[in-house]
């Protein structure tokens, strides 16, 4: 299984790495641990994916540190060519010409955490065993990292070195082998294994370099754990409470704590200033702070576990961090609230509405009104009973200590502000409280905190607020704003406790505001877009902007306008939206190496990693001809049904825009609620009716299809899409679809179209499958109960008519086809088949991707990337994407005019089918699909009891 850099191979094909011709002399063995991920969070190939890219796109190297990697489940993994050194241990890394082979143990092995035991420890002996017989090694060259460098643990403060070489030492003294062999002249073939220079050149110097995790591994995890991997709740320790006191500003009410897990006074704001002092006086040229507000997902506790996470990772950057710890705990409010509701009724009967309109009122606008009280009291000065604001309070010690630390120093320190969600709140008031301190300061002739930059991340704050208060300061007190946020369809995906369908961002406009549906929220899109003014503010308009917005998930992974959060809560701890926010803060361009990266949430990378792949690539330049070509798109992606809901589909419809996009296509995205049965229609006929005579139409579908059934079609069956109201029995049969391009036919337009999605009849992930598929993942097929169907065929009776049997063609369809099209159909399966997705993207929509890029390299037909999909499908009885071709247009050059040289039809009656044949037929008698849906059934609902109880 290759994965990137990364494969999969077993013992015997380690036999025959290790017997290759290397020319770098192997003269030692380095023994690691990952530390992050843990065994916990070992999800296989996922897991070694997330640990690649984490390594090449965020910290910008070639590969994973370490050559060979070895799961919790006995798995071996090979990450980076022998014939290049390791990033183990700094200074002892060697070059290319000799050095140490590095093995890494997928684990936190320090004591009290994961044990090294059965199938794992059993895999290292074994491996450890071979690679000194295969070149020629004692025991005594097994390294640990920690023999090398004081101060470090890895692999592990639970292993003992010398037991272990002492068991490989009997290991290699009771094996009757060959001790092994010298480096040779062999072929190095199986470098190439690994997409990397055969000879090591071009490969960054790796003298020095060393496991980031590591280096800061006990004050920075990987996992974005919130203490290390320690629950806040179990307390925390004096070295944390002198971390708190050095960076914390806890705050009750909007004044300074009394009480709970941290308590701030006056006295210790002195002290944090005191610290703050000395810390700049070692800096350099330029002091940085910056005032750090969380957001209302948090309370105490996990507030202050987040200065833990993240101050270290500040100081490394040359940032003095200041954590204003709010006590919001807004979700621990509203689990309060509705604990007794949850346990009364099952999640799928709740809607959102029914939500916004009952826990709205009586929880959700009561606690949010709470909490924008404790923003705005935290930065009033000193009213009638003399009581300022803790986050006053802090600003004026602040300026005050600025404006003496420029006279004694003669240094301009720089104040920078990060706000997230309802942080953005938070810091309305206390900016404004700054840029009235700097006005002030400035009238004084004295120097005074210019807010260098102001990060807004998925802002909570109304745009009246924010209007009122921040935007006027931009390019004042003000120097640079940016704002990180999701668009929308991926706020409409978000959840809220698994309960609200949507993000908190909906939530606080529909149910916590007044009035409630009708507040714009900085951070939702829609609401951004609506408004004149901040189009303009933002350049959305095409003008010159006066700020930034940063749009997530975007396409680039890296640089000063990268984000990849898929949720509300994931912006603080996202790699790439953290490493923006410090390049914008340190003044870095897109290439600069930042001083320590942020390494972002281990654990929620793993589950995403597959969704980070082609789709991220920056465009590439199109060809004046082909940009020439007219050429027009319609992307369609679903994934928010009220029922059955999928994870892929917008991924799938934003990434095929993209691939689109780069062969210069103007591309329309039809996304999730916009995309009903009437939108859809209405697009296709208005993406037709504007193209003309020679141009290229291309229409893509990603989300549920379903069959209706209709005894007078040769399966039986009419193949249905379901566009997102579907449950009002709203429904789109491709008999429907077939007319309405059947009406264009003569308009000398060439029309693709790809579908991913599927018409097998069946609830199960593969009852019509000789294989079950794997468990992580999804079909796109949609049982519709018969009311949906027949309310459908009420509202439309020439449907009735279709689904009769008497009416118009099908579209494209591969296996029947009875009445010829003109367009070419890209499938995802076959009829008898499901179209699957996994890791938040479709499995066919992903080498479609992959294949259309290819093919920009070269002049390719429509067969050839029909043929270069089904390559990667081969040996997959589950999945058989293909081409439908009645009009025998497949030899043509890919959206050109024209025909391939050489490129002869794959067609077979208008059909192309994969290299590897036709698929199995469905075994009719086969009952393990029902057994599958009902165990499957009472999987779900055991699970949501448990967490009903947990609540």
């Amino acid at each position: 299984m290759m994965i990137g850099h990364v494969q999969q191979i077993d013992i015997e094909q380690l036999r025959l790495l290790l017997r290759r011709g290397w020319t770098r002399r192997i003269n030692a063995i380095h023994l690691h641990h990952t530390w992050r991920p843990s065994q916990s969070h070992w999800a296989g190939a996922a897991t070694m994916h997330a640990i690649d890219r984490f390594h090449g796109d965020v910290l910008g190297w070639q590969a994973a540190p370490a050559h060979l990697y070895l799961g919790p489940d006995g798995s071996i993994w090979t990450a980076r060519n022998l014939d290049c050194p390791p990033a183990s241990v700094a200074g002892h890394n060697g070059d290319l010409q000799d050095g140490p082979m590095a093995v890494a143990l997928v684990g936190d092995f320090d004591h009290g955490r994961d044990t090294l035991c059965g199938k794992q420890e059993a895999v290292l002996h074994q491996v450890l065993a071979e690679i000194c017989t295969g070149f020629l090694l004692g025991a005594e060259t097994i390294r640990f990292p920690s023999e090398m460098i004081s101060g470090r643990s890895s692999p592990g403060s639970g292993l003992n070195a010398e037991l272990l070489r002492s068991k490989i030492r009997g290991r290699l003294q009771a094996q009757d082998a060959p001790a092994g062999r010298s480096p040779s002249s062999h072929a190095r073939a199986y470098a190439s294994h690994f997409g990397m220079p055969q000879d090591g050149t071009g490969w960054i110097p790796m003298q020095n370099a060393e496991p980031p995790n590591d280096l800061r591994q006990a004050s920075y995890a990987w996992t974005g754990g919130a203490t290390g991997g320690r629950d806040a709740r179990e307390g925390f320790t004096p070295g944390d409470m002198e971390v708190f006191r050095r960076h914390v500003v806890n705050l009750q009410g909007g004044h300074l704590s009394s009480g709970g897990w941290y308590q701030t006074s006056e006295h210790d704001l002195d002290r944090l200033i005191a610290d703050l002092d000395a810390w700049a006086l070692t800096v350099g040229a330029t002091p940085r702070i910056a005032l750090i507000a969380h957001g209302g997902l948090v309370d105490e506790p996990v507030g202050l576990s987040m200065c833990l996470r993240d101050y270290q990772w500040w100081l490394g950057n040359g940032v003095y961090p200041v954590f204003f710890v709010w006590e919001t705990g807004f979700i621990e409010v509203l689990l309060q609230g509705s604990r007794r509701e949850l346990a009364l009724q099952r999640r799928e009967f709740f809607t959102d509405p029914f939500l916004e309109a009952t826990l709205g009122p009586t929880i959700g606008r009561p606690t949010w009104d709470g909490i924008k009280a404790s923003a705005f009291m935290a930065s009033l000065p000193a009213g009638a009973t003399g009581q300022a604001g803790g986050a006053a309070l802090m600003a004026h010690k602040l300026v005050r200590w600025i404006r003496h630390f420029k006279d004694r120093q003669h240094k301009q320190v720089e104040v920078h502000a990060i706000g997230h969600s309802a942080g953005a709140i938070f810091h309305c008031h206390l900016l404004t409280l700054l840029a009235q301190l700097h006005a002030e300061a400035v009238n004084d002739q004295a120097a005074a905190p210019a807010i260098k930059t102001v990060n807004l991340l998925a802002p909570a704050a109304r745009i009246d607020l924010f209007k009122a208060t921040l935007l006027d300061q931009v390019g004042k007190s003000i120097g640079e704003l940016s704002m990180f946020t999701m668009y929308q369809h991926e706020e409409l995906r978000d959840d809220v406790i698994g309960l609200y369908r949507k993000s908190l961002l909906y939530f606080v406009r529909n149910a916590c505001e007044t009035p409630p549906y009708a507040t714009p929220i900085l951070g939702l899109e829609e609401s951004i877009r609506a408004d004149p003014h901040l189009n303009e503010f933002f350049g959305i308009s095409g003008n010159a902007r006066q700020a930034e917005v940063i749009w997530s998930p975007s396409v680039q992974i890296s640089g000063r306008s990268a984000s990849r959060a898929y949720a509300h809560g994931d912006f603080d701890n996202d790699a790439p939206t953290m490493n923006s926010v410090i390049r914008r803060i340190l003044r870095l361009n897109d290439t600069d190496a930042i001083p320590v990266p942020h390494l972002g949430d281990g654990e929620r990378e793993i589950k995403r990693a597959s969704a980070m792949n082609i789709a991220s690539l920056a465009p590439k330049p199109v060809s004046s001809e082909l940009a020439g070509r007219g050429g027009r798109a319609l992307c369609i992606g679903i994934d928010s049904y009220s029922t059955q809901p999928l994870s892929g589909c917008v991924a799938d419809a934003r990434a095929s825009a993209v691939a689109l996009e780069e062969w210069g296509f103007t591309v329309e995205l039809l996304l999730d609620r916009d995309a009903t049965r009437a939108a859809i229609l209405a697009r296709i006929a208005a993406l037709l009716d504007s193209a003309g005579s020679g141009d290229m139409v291309v229409i893509q579908y990603a989300g549920h299809g379903t069959q209706f059934p209709n005894p007078d079609e040769p399966d039986g069956y009419n193949e249905v899409l379901v566009p997102y109201d579907y449950n009002n029995g709203e429904f789109i049969l491709d008999d429907e679809v077939g007319s309405l391009l059947d009406q264009y036919r003569d308009r000398n337009l060439e029309l693709v179209l790809f579908t991913d999605c599927c018409h097998c009849g069946t609830i199960t992930r593969a009852a019509f499958d000789r294989q079950q598929p794997q468990r992580d993942r999804n079909s796109r097929y949609m049982k519709v109960p018969d009311n949906l169907m027949q309310a459908f065929l009420a509202k439309y009776t020439n449907a009735d008519q279709i689904v009769g049997g008497r009416a118009i063609r099908k579209i494209s369809r591969r296996g029947i086809g009875t009445v010829s099209g003109w367009e070419l159909h890209y499938a995802a399966c076959n009829d008898q088949q499901s179209a699957y997705e996994h890791g938040g993207r479709g499995d066919f929509t992903v080498e479609l991707v992959k294949a259309l890029a290819a093919a920009r390299q070269r002049p390719s037909s429509y067969a050839e990337l029909a043929a270069t999909i089904a390559r990667a499908f081969s040996g997959n009885a589950l999945q058989s994407p293909g081409l439908n071709d009645p009009a025998l247009k497949s030899g043509k050059l890919l959206f050109r005019h024209g025909v391939a040289q050489g490129g002869a039809s794959m067609m077979k009656g208008g059909i192309a089918f994969p290299e590897n044949g036709l698929l199995a037929n469905p075994d009719d008698g086969n009952m393990a699909p029902v057994v599958t849906a009902l165990r499957e059934l009472s999987r779900r609902l055991d699970r949501l009891d448990e967490k009903i109880d947990r609540l």
